[in-house]
């Protein structure tokens, strides 16, 4: 373990300060989704800012290998003209890396990401792999919405 998950125990929720738009963020966060070697992980990655594309590539760089799972929710932007529940092929050396991107268009449509996220923990759910979750980011989140209602 390396950087900030070298100074975690067993925390199982983390919440990253860091000033808006920086690079920092990502780093921390695929530095978090990989305290576990990747083939016991599935990855679910909540991204308001970054396309699913450019996550991915950032977790090969850095992880070498996909996850057992891996999944985006892409909201609000990041969407652009990718469809529901699409799988994107992403080749790192040998490693093909299968990922479903789900697509939730209104950014303010809280009920609809929550039904999203828990159907995709609920699929994983007792299937021997460590859950890892990334919500990036919730000062994204909350420009759609209201901090009480967050």
């Amino acid at each position: 373990m390396s950087g900030v998950s070298a100074k975690l125990d067993d925390e199982s929720n983390v919440l990253v300060l860091a000033p808006s738009m920086s690079t920092e963020t990502d780093e921390v966060c695929i530095d978090l989704l990989t305290r576990t070697v990747p083939e016991q992980e599935n990855v679910l990655w909540i991204t308001y800012t970054r396309s699913p594309d450019s996550c991915l590539q950032n977790w090969l760089s850095h992880a070498g290998e996909r996850p057992a799972n891996l999944r985006f929710l892409s909201v609000g932007e990041t969407v652009r003209s990718v469809t529901a529940t699409t799988p994107i092929q992403e080749t790192s050396g040998d490693v093909a890396a299968d990922a479903v991107i789900d697509t939730l268009s209104n950014p303010g449509d809280l009920t609809g990401l929550g039904i999203k996220t828990s159907e995709v923990l609920q699929q994983w759910h007792g299937d021997g792999n460590k859950i890892v979750v990334c919500f990036h980011s919730l000062t994204a989140l909350l420009q759609y919405s209201d901090v009480q209602t967050v």
